[in-house]
């Protein structure tokens, strides 16, 4: 027979019995924190169920003796994902309690108002989940009330907007008890997600994360280790045509996707985006005349989304440089691969729309044409200098709507430590 409650409706089966009430329990909670104490935004990403489909989860029983019904079995993927909202407003409101500060909470009444932005995310993914849910008044066809209990464990990630990684992992284990009362095991299951959220917050690494004054995301952030300074030679002569930029531009593959980005130096400095490398020591890259070579990562800022790969350049010229900032208005192309390998060496032009800092990080944004496939690739001036690395666009619905941020070629350099030489201007 199928249980009809709450969120659990359209996973639970049984098929085969448990459940006796009482109190809440809870292991190591957090107490709020000291009135005043400064934390970092945080916001709730998703919750996943990891459960193996079919695997048996909980026991379900029924009438005033609460007599066995049967088994409660995972019926769907081996992972679901539960919509943010379903879980998001305990989210909020326990954290907020316990006197964190969480963006976009359900408890802002003008969100505009206020800085909604989360410096952090935090994902829950729970592989152990048991329930003991009784009917009490099955008998007499009502299932309005219910009790029992619920044992969880989470296993959580915290991850940093700013770093672009996971700088965190915490695992809880929380069980809840419940007597009997209107609103079905749906309830039981949030405070048992409460309850874990609370040991969650008890954690010295979450503590130590989210404590501290919110970093102020209006300014500019500043390369936060020292490098070594890695030399582009950049020799006398530069790709300074249009046609010779497009072949100074190449196709990068890693694993199963691709990307674009540009040769810098006479010695086959390639500039592109974290994002496109990944975390690989060596990616193919292929020139536009068709010719391919492997190339070594030497230096990736996940951060600010920019990494510098080492390739024969075979006596091709390097791409000039341009240091000076963008003016708003002033026309621009981006070289490419959109989409697909087979359109690599893709050129649009545009304007620069804006020159903008997001997250502590400064941007260019331009009108120009860009699409998946693009990341890494150059956005030149009208002398073909460049000026950017094409990283992120907006679409609505999957189609490209003229919104699209490039690194700035200063900053890429800063972050990876790159320093220009024999260069001209």
């Amino acid at each position: 027979m199928k249980i009809a409650f709450g969120m659990l409706a359209a996973f639970l089966v049984a098929t085969s019995a448990v459940a006796q009430p009482r109190a809440q329990t809870a292991s190591p909670q957090a107490s709020p924190l000291p009135p005043g104490t400064q934390t970092r935004p945080v916001q709730l990403s998703r919750v996943v169920f990891d459960l193996e489909r079919g695997s048996v989860i909980g026991r379900l029983r029924g009438g005033m003796f609460c007599f066995p019904y049967g088994d409660i079995r995972w019926q769907t993927e081996d992972t679901q994902e539960i919509e943010r909202a379903q879980f998001g407003n305990v989210f909020d409101e326990t954290l907020t309690r316990l006197g964190f500060r969480v963006a976009g909470s359900s408890n802002e009444l003008f969100e505009d108002a206020s800085d909604s932005r989360a410096e952090y995310l935090v994902g829950g993914r729970i592989d152990q989940l048991d329930l003991r849910i009784c009917y009490p008044l099955s008998h007499t066809g009502d299932t309005s009330q219910s009790q029992g209990s619920v044992s969880i464990r989470v296993n959580w990630q915290i991850y940093s907007q700013l770093e672009r990684r996971v700088v965190g992992t915490v695992s809880t284990e929380a069980r809840v008890e419940q007597g009997a009362r209107t609103g079905g095991p749906n309830d039981i299951l949030l405070n048992a997600f409460s309850s874990a959220l609370r040991q969650l917050a008890a954690s010295d690494q979450f503590r130590q994360i989210l404590v501290g004054p919110p970093a102020d995301l209006t300014q500019p952030r500043t390369v936060s280790a020292t490098l070594a300074p890695l030399r582009l030679v950049t020799g006398t002569a530069f790709a300074d045509r249009l046609p010779d930029a497009v072949g100074a531009t190449v196709l990068i593959q890693s694993g199963d996707s691709h990307g674009s980005g540009f040769l810098v130096s006479a010695e086959g400095h390639v500039l592109t985006n974290h994002h496109v490398v990944g975390d690989a020591r060596f990616v193919r890259v292929r020139w536009s005349d068709g010719l391919e070579a492997l190339g070594e990562v030497l230096r990736s800022d996940r951060g600010r989304d920019v990494a510098v790969v080492k390739v024969d350049a075979r006596n091709r010229n390097p791409i000039r440089i341009r240091r000076e900032p963008t003016v708003q208005g002033e026309s621009v192309f981006a070289i490419g691969a959109p989409l697909d390998p087979g359109l690599q060496s893709s050129v649009t032009r545009g304007i620069v729309s804006a020159n903008r800092i997001l997250d502590g990080f400064s941007y260019v944004q331009s009108d120009v044409s860009v699409n998946p496939g693009n990341s890494g690739g150059p956005l030149l001036d009208d002398r073909h200098r460049a000026i950017g690395i094409a990283v992120s666009g907006v679409a609505r619905d999957g189609v490209p709507v003229g919104i699209n941020m490039f690194v700035p070629i200063a900053d890429a350099l800063a972050f990876l430590g790159l320093r220009e030489s024999n260069a001209t201007r």
